[in-house]
């Protein structure tokens, strides 16, 4: 928290307030720069190269998003893993805190990138099939692969809190709408359905901030259901690709 993002540098106010000085600290390197060499008897020990170069690196997101090219406005990816992120790379730092949106140094020089996460999305899908006691590709697979409008029953994500846009570690998820015709089929496309909106709500955080991919990468594990990825492409009205494999 000593760290100014929109400068890439430690921020003198900051340190000031929290009584620290520069020479207290680490030296800053860009992700894709060279931080040392490996020791050589570090090196002799993992059987490594003799110098090898350790370099600044990268979070798992800006990671993920120098895997998949998203390194420039106008680029992103969703990710469905146990937590649903929409990201978009960003040319400048333009951060949107009021709307729980991440803004972070991307590992490249120059460039920045701002997500909105939410922290249950294929976990939502894994909590039903832990209670249900079926795999989530079994109940993913009973819907087919046909989109169909929304249902009466919804269902709110929130199983571990929220971060964007309601940053609330205490908010719950919750099922609405139900009847007694209700089957499991009904609550699987609710579940669905709910981390498709809840991507939504970032999807528009991140418009507020003036970041609008024309199309995103579908990755993570929750991307292998073709249902579910045709549903988020209709709500965040953006085409998305899939990785070959």
């Amino acid at each position: 928290l000593w760290f100014d993002t929109g400068r890439r540098d430690w921020s003198d106010a900051l340190l000031e307030a929290g009584h620290m000085r520069r020479d207290q600290m680490p030296e800053l390197v860009e992700g894709s720069a060279p931080a040392g060499r490996l020791r050589p008897e570090l090196a002799a020990r993992w059987g490594i190269a003799p110098g090898a170069v350790v370099a600044g690196g990268a979070g798992d997101n800006a990671a993920a998003a120098c895997g998949t090219g998203a390194l420039a406005e106008g680029q992103g990816f969703v990710s469905l893993g146990t937590s649903g992120v929409l990201l978009a790379a960003r040319d400048g730092y333009r951060p949107e805190a009021g709307k729980a949106l991440h803004t972070f140094c991307h590992a490249v020089p120059g460039r920045w990138y701002q997500m909105g996460v939410m922290l249950s999305a294929t976990d939502s899908l894994n909590w039903l099939s832990r209670i249900t006691g079926q795999g989530p590709a079994e109940l993913t697979a009973a819907l087919g692969e046909t989109l169909r409008p929304p249902g009466r029953v919804r269902f709110l994500p929130y199983l571990s809190g929220e971060r964007t846009p309601h940053n609330d570690a205490a908010i719950r998820a919750a099922f609405t709408g139900l009847g007694a015709e209700t089957g499991r089929d009904d609550l699987v496309r609710a579940v669905l359905e709910g981390v498709a909106f809840g991507l939504r709500d970032s999807a528009e955080a991140l418009r507020g901030a003036g970041a609008a991919p024309a199309q995103l990468l579908a990755i993570g594990g929750g991307a292998r259901s073709r249902l579910w990825l045709r549903m988020i492409a209709t709500v965040l009205g953006v085409p998305l690709e899939v990785p070959e494999g």
